[in-house]
Formats: C-alpha cells, sequence, structure tokens
C-alpha cells in the first residue's frame, strides 16, 4: 500500500518533538539534520509550478510543517539552548536549526513559542539575556 501524499513527512513531524529528546545522540542529529533541510526545502518549493491537484495534496502537509516548525520545534529548540538542558554534541546543530528557522519565518509566526520557551523558567541566561532575545 503507498502512503498518502505528505503522510511520512507529517509522521516524522509529529515525532519530532520525541526524537529531539531523545538520549541516543544520533537520532538526535538526525531528526535535526532532517528538520533543518525540511525546512530549508520549504523556502525554495515552489507551488507555483504544481498543477491543481497536487497543490490541493501538498498544501495541508506544508501548513502541518509551519505549524509544527512554529510551534512544538521551536520551544524545544530554545528551552534544550537556552535553558541547559541540550548535550554539547548538538548545540551547535540546534542553533543552526534555529537560525534556519528563523530565516525561514516571520516574528509573529513564532513569537508566541519564543515567548513561552523563554518564560519556561529554566531559562539559564537571565533576565537580561532574556530582554535581548525580544529585542
Amino acid at each position: 500500500d503507498s502512503q498518502p501524499v505528505g503522510e511520512v513527512i507529517r509522521s516524522s513531524i509529529e515525532t519530532a518533538p520525541v526524537t529531539l529528546k531523545s538520549t541516543q545522540m544520533n537520532i538526535v542529529l538526525s531528526s535535526i539534520r532532517f528538520l533543518k533541510d525540511l525546512v530549508s526545502s520549504l523556502t525554495s518549493l515552489s507551488l507555483e509550478s504544481l498543477d491543481e491537484g497536487q497543490r490541493s495534496a501538498i498544501v495541508p502537509v506544508i501548513d502541518a510543517v509551519k505549524q509544527a516548525v512554529r510551534t512544538d520545534i521551536v520551544n524545544i529548540v530554545i528551552t534544550w539552548t537556552c535553558a541547559g538542558i541540550s548535550p554539547r554534541e548538538v548545540l551547535e546543530p540546534l542553533t543552526n536549526l534555529m537560525r534556519t528557522i528563523l530565516v525561514y519565518s516571520q516574528w509573529s509566526d513564532i513569537e508566541a513559542s519564543v515567548s513561552a520557551a523563554i518564560d519556561c523558567n529554566q531559562f539559564q541566561l537571565g533576565d537580561e539575556a532574556k530582554s535581548v532575545a525580544f529585542e
């Protein structure tokens, strides 16, 4: 049986919060790489090049990816990097993922998630750093 269009991507996005918190570094790094590549691919995707049927099949998948990235993924990445939870091996890849998300996103789309992550009572960088994050 073939899966509906985008089902593999949708299920991967749904499991990303779990895989990002794995204790196995190869799983975490693979998940970060996948998410970074996925977000990067969204910036270069041209819906105009697709016919109506293809567009109607892929748009819900893209919307689900955007929603997950702008909420759960942003929250996890900020919490893990700024609360000192992240193992050192994944700190740089997580930071690169966040940079990719920031380049791709509008501030209004991620502001609530960023605020929630910074106000999680685990933010290790202090109150002054919190204010800088929002300027």
